[in-house]
């Protein structure tokens, strides 16, 4: 394993273990929001905005060559964009509704869907 390849392997694991983290602190903050009587939709609305803020950002300082790609592609980008939503705000509904404990362990099941669709596409379970 040649040099670059180690450190984007580290940068990989990084990335992915700061993501757990973030996740995880997500889901008990928005519980309480909501029982302290904020509506889970404008909680949602307001990370969105938050996170395009974000992305806003990230592809200025980036470059234009971010928004390029083929047609397909924005096909699939904004069909798979529709179902994240739908996800987002039903899982919001679902923190307004269940305890925080309850859904994350409902969506702890998310991991077994999509290794199960990956085996399912041919791709190796690793």
């Amino acid at each position: 394993m040649s040099a670059l390849t180690n450190l984007q392997t580290r940068r990989g694991w990084f990335f992915a273990l700061f993501a757990i983290l973030c996740f995880s602190i997500a889901p008990p903050i928005s519980r309480s929001m909501i029982l302290h009587g904020l509506n889970p939709t404008q909680i949602l609305v307001l990370r969105m905005t938050i996170t395009t803020a974000a992305l806003v950002i990230t592809v200025w300082f980036s470059g234009r060559e971010l928004f390029s790609m083929p047609a397909h592609g924005r096909n699939w980008s904004f069909i798979l964009g529709v179902n994240n939503a739908i996800g987002m705000i039903c899982y919001f509904w679902a923190l307004a509704r269940i305890d925080a404990s309850m859904a994350a362990m409902l969506m702890a099941v998310a991991p077994i869907l999509v290794l199960t669709i990956l085996a399912l596409n041919g791709e190796p379970v690793t």
